[in-house]
């Protein structure tokens, strides 16, 4: 619990969900997860739990494993949706399932909002969370085909009068150019992922980049990795699993694949068990 807005990271499977439970008992999402079909909890347990408000939903990217969830939420007639943002990325308008999920919600009431530069998504008097990459994809000829590259990093913060705190770096699928561009001197208590752990730039393991990275522009004290145990991925990617957790930073992954090494990473159930962060366990704030 940070500031009353309870942060669970959401193990799905192969994909990447959060959930914002707020003061008021409203839910924000960023990213929803795959499709039900490949075992996504998150729309069940809405369902189970009546439908609470959804104040906002936040995509990060145009991938299935993203933005799945938010398809079957959208198509529950009981769950309030008040608003979605998506990023109005290369891969969007070739979405056709989700463009339709969010035209029948358009047609009931929820706004939907596209995004193409970074902006502040939610704030209260204690939190903020905004966008901090991409900062600026307005000119659509400039866009990159992989919209992994273009994926937003979002940043949950503690705000005052005079300063801020970075709390949490949601990667999403961005590569480590991006987030070392957009975060470095953050220093957060999480980053998730990104990209399940195995971001573009990983090649870069080991080189004094890497090392200057992990350990002086970013220091997250935690990982977590989104990950299915049987993916067909090679997920996540070794090096970078080897590489954070050397450079000092606690790495949990959802589920445990045969690419986590064992030695340096704990999976979900057990880090629920060890609990051994002080703001309770490290896929539950």
């Amino acid at each position: 619990m940070i500031g009353g807005w309870e942060v669970i990271f959401w193990d799905v499977g192969q994909g990447d969900a959060t959930t914002i439970k707020l003061p008021d008992g409203s839910y924000i999402l960023i990213d929803s997860g795959p499709s039900t079909q490949h075992g996504n909890p998150l729309p069940g347990w809405f369902r189970r739990m009546g439908g609470p408000q959804i104040k906002l939903a936040v995509i990060t990217h145009s991938h299935v494993d993203h933005f799945g969830g938010l398809i079957s939420l959208c198509n529950e007639d009981g769950q309030r949706i008040d608003s979605i943002a998506l990023l109005k990325d290369a891969g969007l308008e070739k979405q056709f399932q989700l463009l339709r999920a969010l035209q029948t919600r358009k047609n009931t009431g929820t706004v939907l909002c596209l995004i193409d530069k970074a902006q502040t998504l939610y704030e209260d008097e204690i939190l903020r969370l905004r966008i901090v990459h991409p900062t600026d994809i307005t000119d659509k000829s400039k866009l990159p085909a992989d919209v992994n590259k273009t994926s937003m990093i979002i940043l949950l913060e503690r705000v005052d009068d005079s300063d801020s705190e970075p709390l949490i770096v949601f990667g999403g699928d961005a590569p480590l150019p991006a987030i070392k561009a957009a975060c470095s001197g953050l220093t957060p208590c999480v980053l998730t992922g990104p990209h399940h752990g195995h971001p573009q730039g990983t090649k870069k393991v080991g080189t004094q980049d890497f090392w200057r990275f992990f350990c002086h522009d970013l220091c997250p004290t935690n990982i977590f990795v989104s990950v299915g145990r049987n993916n067909q991925y090679k997920l996540p990617n070794v090096n970078y699993i080897k590489g954070a957790a050397t450079a000092g930073a606690r790495v949990c992954c959802s589920q445990l694949s045969t690419n986590c090494d064992p030695n340096r990473t704990t999976d979900t159930a057990n880090a629920l068990k060890a609990d051994p962060s002080p703001f309770g366990p490290l896929n539950r704030f």
